[in-house]
């Protein structure tokens, strides 16, 4: 029986830069966390045919930690056999790879997700399996400075820039979903009692790129920017606080088919506060001041393309 598609989610690449790093304050209230989650299957559990079936179902969750940085990673595979009516039995093979950095002012991560489902014909069973999902975060807290007696406006900017890749192929008769998602998200609260403008409360900014494929409807959706920016201002008194929770989410599905998908959020996207008044500055709990990063030169992305057209080469290579 096919498994029941989930509904349409995450895939994140979020945000923010922060280059110099300094003590934190004695009173601090910042954090980073990364959770991970895979689901691996192949083969089919059928004794009466001499199949048998390998499932994971993994998690990795560090908690909320008040430190500057951390590192998280998590790798696993699978391997069964689905009988072929009238014969014979067939291998179906799923590997997955997640690698995640959380840093204060900085999130990347790279998910992969392959499935070989080896669906030479209709009387096949079941479909190979492989789903990885990365959540990784940090909040800190912004304090606002001016002597500026009206106020200061400061702007708040979120870059997006990542890849995807989607490779591989169904059999006619297959049904199955290709998904992958990055999706950067920034979200913004404050004390009301620090006069921080009302239309921030509980706003944010927010990048997707996403690409989808449904076998079964034969339906392709695709939105991939390169590099989108989005931003916003804010109006401030001296001593405003901006608490702000940066997270990003990556998933990588590979259900059915022979197939591989790649997100690659591994230098993905820059958060920066900036102000035109002289008389403005900030400080945060974490002691990090945000600015923006480079992004990948063209040639980089060069190399990324040929490395993932590689992967692709091996893996159709290894079907044969």
């Amino acid at each position: 029986m096919k498994r029941a598609k989930r509904s349409w989610l995450l895939a994140s690449a979020a945000c923010v830069a922060a280059v110099t790093s300094t003590a934190p304050t004695a009173f601090s209230s910042y954090y980073v966390s990364d959770y991970e989650t895979i689901y691996s299957q192949a083969g089919v559990d059928d004794s009466a045919n001499g199949t048998t079936q390998q499932t994971r179902n993994l998690f990795s969750d560090t908690g909320q930690l008040q430190q500057l940085s951390l590192t998280n990673a998590m790798d696993t595979n699978a391997a069964g056999t689905v009988y072929q009516y009238p014969g014979p039995a067939v291998a179906q093979t799923t590997e997955g790879h997640i690698e995640s950095t959380a840093e204060i002012g900085k999130l990347h991560s790279t998910v992969t997700s392959i499935a070989t489902s080896n669906m030479v014909s209709s009387g096949v069973m079941g479909v190979a399996t492989m789903s990885a999902t990365d959540e990784a975060r940090w909040s800190d807290a912004v304090h606002f400075h001016t002597t500026n007696p009206t106020g200061s406006n400061y702007t708040l900017t979120l870059t997006l820039d990542d890849t995807i890749d989607v490779a591989g192929q169904y059999a006619l008769y297959e049904n199955g979903i290709n998904e992958a998602d990055v999706h950067a998200v920034i979200v913004f609260d404050h004390d009301l009692s620090k006069n921080v403008s009302q239309d921030v409360l509980n706003q944010s900014l927010s990048v997707l790129d996403y690409h989808r494929y449904v076998e079964e409807n034969d339906v392709t959706e695709d939105d991939r920017p390169p590099q989108r920016t989005v931003s916003m201002t804010v109006h401030v008194n001296d001593g405003a606080i901006l608490v702000i929770d940066a997270y990003l989410e990556t998933l990588a599905d590979a259900e059915g088919g022979n197939t591989q998908v790649l997100v690659n959020a591994g230098n993905t996207a820059n958060f920066n506060i900036t102000t035109d008044d002289p008389l403005a500055s900030y400080s945060t709990d974490s002691g990090t001041i945000f600015t923006p990063e480079a992004t990948p030169e063209p040639a980089s992305l060069g190399l990324l393309g040929a490395g993932i057209a590689m992967l692709a080469l091996r893996r159709r290579t290894a079907r044969r």
